[in-house]
Order: C-alpha cells, then sequence, then structure tokens
C-alpha cells in the first residue's frame, strides 16, 4: 500500500487509499455486475484479519484499487443494506489519530473506528465466472489485497478462491 493516494470528492476521505475522481459515468452499473460486487464486499467483510472484528462503527466501500477509488452506485449500497455494522460510501469516512495505533479509519460522523473494503469492477470469464480484485484497510501497514474467483450459483455469485497480497 503507498501512501501516495489522495483526498477525493473534496471531503475528507480516506486520504492515503482514495484517488481524485468523481463516481458520475453517466451510465447505471450493469446488475450483475453489482451482484458480482456484493458477494466480494460480504466475502472481505467475513474474511478480513483487521483487529476490530465486529466492532467497526462502519464498512466504508469504495470501488477501484491502486491510485484510484471512487464511490460506490447507490445499487451498491442498497444490495449490502442488511449489514451490520452500516454499509456506506468511502466519502462518509476519514483517517484521524489513534492515540493506540497512530492513524486509522474513522467513520466521518462519529469518529469511531472504520472498516474501509475496495472492490474493483468484475472481470468476466464467461457468463458463470468472474474475477475480481478487493482488499479491506484498517489502518496504514494492516490491510491485505485480494485476488479472487467468482462463480455463479443457483442461490447467486459465490466467491470460490482467493489469493492475497499486494499488488494485484
Amino acid at each position: 500500500m503507498g501512501a501516495h493516494r489522495t483526498k477525493a470528492l473534496g471531503i475528507a476521505v480516506l486520504a492515503i487509499l482514495v484517488g481524485c475522481a468523481s463516481a458520475e459515468t453517466g451510465e447505471a452499473p450493469a446488475s450483475e455486475d453489482i451482484a458480482v460486487q456484493t458477494a466480494m464486499v460480504r466475502w472481505l467483510i467475513e474474511n478480513n484479519d483487521s483487529t476490530l472484528g465486529s466492532t467497526a462503527s462502519a464498512y466504508c466501500v469504495g470501488i477501484g484499487t491502486g491510485l484510484l477509488v471512487t464511490e460506490p452506485s447507490p445499487a451498491l449500497i442498497r444490495a449490502l443494506i442488511d449489514v451490520f455494522p452500516r454499509i456506506q460510501p468511502v466519502s462518509r469516512c476519514r483517517w484521524a489519530r489513534d492515540v493506540a495505533v497512530g492513524r486509522r479509519v474513522v467513520d466521518d460522523l462519529s469518529a469511531a473506528p472504520a472498516l474501509a473494503l475496495f472492490v474493483d469492477r468484475p472481470e468476466y470469464e464467461g457468463p458463470n465466472e468472474a474475477r475480481l480484485w478487493g482488499e479491506y484497510v484498517e489502518r496504514p501497514g494492516h490491510g491485505t489485497g485480494y485476488d479472487c474467483e467468482l462463480a455463479k450459483a443457483p442461490s447467486g455469485w459465490q466467491v470460490t478462491d482467493c489469493r492475497s497480497g499486494f499488488p494485484r
């Protein structure tokens, strides 16, 4: 992870993690992309090794990786409405000082510790297979990226295999 990611959207947004870009493209994301990204976000929530565990105040979701992370679509946020703690756009989180661990991701409103989750756009390998990069960040030096394969099952998209590490 580099310390070269910058603030986005004129809001105090995870200064090291978020690049300057607008998520507005004028096109609605494909429902299949949302389904794949939703499966990946749920997998990241269940499979990260964050020290926060289930005590995070929020999950801050962004789309992209590397130098550029943008806001998630409203459709992705709606697809994850049942998640607790709540899912919110990455712009509603920021970096803050913490006496115990130094800098960490926090919910902008409450200033409570949060976890940033980033997923890229899916790459499809046929109608029932996809590949997707995802990562989580709790604080500088504490996060992991995953290069994952997903398969479409009767119940929906499922993560079937992931390899961890940076960079993609």
